[in-house]
């Protein structure tokens, strides 16, 4: 009977330490819970989630891109249109030396080159259905991919550009990526009239135009592997201002990138990068400023050959045209000659009210299979709007005679830019409005294509790809559709040249934004840069220190914490001293 006593006061001593313990853990829990709330202001109670950048990295032969995830800019809001400048048509020109093309003699001796049958397929559209679609622009690199940019808006938004949004698609040597937006301009500017190129170094260059009196010209740049999301897409920006219509952009073999755009003070502006478009050098104006009249300069267009001279071409406006001119630079962009008169109107020669005078002017360097490169004028003429042709073998010194491209076509197009190329045979191609011809050697052939049925094919854009692939995107115009862009391929019978892969882009490089004409940067950014770590939490506030109001002290909220384990020692040590004497 004594014994079973015994075990049930043990076993009532049990249940109450169990008892005592679980309350002396809840009273810790809120001891220690009001000591880390004094420790930290209020505004830490609740730490924010640390946000995750990821940093792109450019693929290798076995692994592919770590791009951020896709961020769609949104369409920018209308801006009322910007009026236009009234224009007195005059004829003047200063500064200006008038061409003498020198015809180069044909080497009898050399046989002419064969030439290169080409097969067209039917266009295809690559712009939104019901979108108003802008002028396009057409890159290819390395690897044999092709790149289009070009603007889409809302048909029934006026905009004094073409655009508010940039689209992106590339062709992938077997399909056409779908179409995604991937930029716009700053301050809810349009964008319009794009340039772009791309550097050996793997990146995919762009300048372009706001729209009216008052455009600027941008700049931005993406990894042609990944350009398809946004936010590889560089912060755009601006290389000068204002801007006429139109911006130009090339590079040449050391990877500089050469910029210009025609000002409505008269001036053409060059701008050149010799870093990967990271920095810009604002050079003087082009000699030959011409604002005098009502005569403005329009649509620049720049070539560099392999030997670093930097040809450029421009127009003369007001509409239809007043000359077309040419300048060269023999040291990379530093210093330039006087400009050359390539054509001009002449009011005599003209006998209707659709007569013209020249326009649209562009220059083009080319390398045959051999290495010989070839500088090309290429131009819409007075008039009747024929497609004049001349070229240079010594670097623009001197120029063939004149020829005609499609002499049996006048009085249709001024349609934009005519496009010359050569493809891994040695035959030259012509591509304008809807039209494709082939050099002869002594003459181009008449014209063997119409691109589409509705024969409309303007602001073109074209590029020899792997060799025999003669690329065009265009803008479709025709007055009762909605401005549409469309890309068509010639295959010509030239031999396919193989391709290679593109270059692994370092994060370095990537990281690397670019900076307005004049600055520089202070210091490359590091990926760690871009990575949040963890912030410390404040130390704990002495009793000098000024303390928030509270209903206890820093020292009552520490006595509550620790009081529980004093009380829970001296239950256990009394429970163990009762045991010892009980058993006595």
């Amino acid at each position: 009977m004594k014994t079973i006593t015994l075990v049930r006061r043990r076993l009532a001593s049990v249940r109450q330490l169990h008892l005592l313990i679980t309350i002396i853990v809840a009273i810790g829990s809120i001891g220690f819970g009001s000591i880390a709330a004094t420790a930290r202001p209020a505004s830490a109670a609740k730490p924010a989630q640390e946000a995750t950048v990821t940093i792109p990295v450019a693929p290798t032969e076995n692994t592919a891109a770590t791009v951020p995830p896709t961020i769609r800019p949104t369409r920018r809001p209308t801006r009322p249109p910007t009026r236009q400048p009234t224009i007195t048509p005059t004829l003047a020109i200063s500064e200006a030396i008038v061409l003498s093309p020198t015809p180069i003699p044909a080497n009898t001796s050399t046989p002419l080159p064969p030439v290169s049958s080409v097969s067209w397929v039917r266009p295809i559209q690559l712009s939104g259905v019901g979108q108003y679609a802008g002028a396009p622009a057409l890159a290819a690199d390395g690897s044999g991919m092709l790149h289009v940019l070009w603007s889409e808006r809302d048909p029934n938004t006026k905009l004094t550009a073409e655009g508010d949004t940039f689209f992106y698609t590339r062709w992938d040597g077997t399909r056409w990526s779908a179409p995604k937006d991937v930029l716009t301009s700053p301050d809810e500017e349009g964008v319009e009239a794009p340039t772009m190129a791309v550097s050996d170094d793997g990146f995919l260059h762009v300048v372009w135009g706001t729209g009216g009196i008052d455009s600027r010209m941008f700049y931005s740049r993406a990894p042609a592997c990944c350009a398809d999301k946004p936010a590889n897409w560089s912060k755009p920006v601006i290389l000068g201002l204002p801007v006429n219509l139109s911006t130009s952009l090339a590079i040449d073999r050391k990877g500089h990138i050469h910029a210009a755009f025609a000002a409505l003070d008269g001036a053409i502006y060059y701008y050149r990068s010799d870093d990967g478009g990271v920095t810009w050098k604002a050079k003087a104006p082009l000699p030959g400023k011409i604002r005098t009249g009502g005569e403005y300069p329009v649509f620049p267009s720049l070539a560099v050959d392999q030997a670093g001279r930097v040809h450029m071409a421009w127009t003369i406006y007001p509409w239809p045209g007043s000359f077309v001119l040419y300048n060269r630079s023999d040291d990379g962009g530093d210093t330039w000659g006087k400009p050359q008169v390539i054509d001009h109107s002449d009011n005599n020669l003209f006998t209707s009210t659709r007569d013209y005078g020249p326009v649209f002017i562009s220059v083009y360097t080319t390398v045959d299979p051999q290495g010989k490169e070839r500088v090309h004028l290429v131009w819409d003429g007075p008039p009747t709007v024929e497609r004049n042709h001349i070229f240079s073998d010594d670097g623009g010194k001197n120029w063939s005679q004149r020829y005609l491209i499609f002499p049996e076509i006048t009085r249709v197009g001024r349609a934009g830019f005519n496009r010359i190329m050569v493809d891994s045979a040695g035959t030259y191609h012509a591509v304008a409005f809807n039209w494709h011809s082939i050099w002869q050697g002594d003459g181009w052939l008449p014209a063997s294509i119409r691109f589409n049925d509705s024969g409309s094919a303007e602001q073109m854009s074209a590029v020899m790809n792997r060799g025999n692939q003669i690329n065009v995107v265009y803008q479709d115009k025709t007055a009762e559709r909605i401005p549409a862009v469309y890309y068509v391929e010639g295959l010509s019978s030239a031999p396919q040249l193989p391709v290679q892969s593109l270059p692994t882009i370092s994060t370095t490089a990537l990281l690397a934004q670019p900076l307005p004409p004049g600055q520089v940067p202070t210091r490359v950014p590091k990926p760690e840069d871009l990575i949040k770590k963890p912030v410390a939490l404040p130390t704990i506030p002495t009793i000098n220190k000024a303390l928030p109001e509270t209903n206890s002290s820093p020292l009552d909220s520490s006595l509550i914490g620790v009081l529980p384990i004093a009380v829970l020692l001296a239950i256990v040590c009394a429970f163990a001293f009762g045991s010892r004497r009980y058993r006595a």
